[in-house]
């Protein structure tokens, strides 16, 4: 490895945290303002009276979205749980990097410490980019009627 082992033996924890601020920024700016379509509203007012939607009742989104409401004071509870999706989204995509990180560790090996560098961090952040900002992964991290941010972030865990 040319004399880069130990350096590159580190995860990347602060490229993974800009990873995150990246993704959790884009969703921002994109973020539902208030309640969307479908199941939106739904998961909003039970999240809110920490209630029962329609089955099977996603009972760990309603508790993770009861206590994000209820932590954040002075915003609507529609907005602070389409917060929520994006910055579980965004966890995962940071998660995401490190995994990518790691993953193209073998294909730099054989490249000089600079180059293998950025070969891992340009296509790690190539594919969070491509992944979290392609249609449907960024439509259901900007509103709350989705509970497959959470699930993302489990899975990434």
């Amino acid at each position: 490895m040319n004399g880069n082992t130990q350096v590159a033996s580190r995860p990347a924890y602060k490229l993974a945290a800009l990873a995150f601020v990246i993704v959790f920024v884009g969703y921002l700016m994109t973020l539902a303002p208030s309640v969307t379509f479908w199941d939106d509203g739904e998961f909003v007012a039970t999240a809110h009276i920490l209630g029962v939607p329609h089955p099977p009742g996603t009972p760990l989104f309603i508790i993770i979205g009861h206590t994000w409401d209820w932590l954040i004071k002075g915003l609507p509870t529609a907005f602070k749980l389409n917060m929520m999706a994006a910055f579980f989204s965004a966890g995962s995509a940071a998660l995401l990097f490190l995994f990518m990180f790691e993953a193209l560790r073998s294909g730099s090996e054989e490249m000089e410490e600079k180059a293998g560098k950025i070969f891992r961090v340009g296509g790690a952040f190539a594919a969070i980019l491509v992944t979290y900002f392609a249609f449907t992964v960024w439509q259901i991290s900007i509103d709350s009627g989705k509970v497959y941010p959470i699930a993302m972030l489990l899975i990434a865990l």
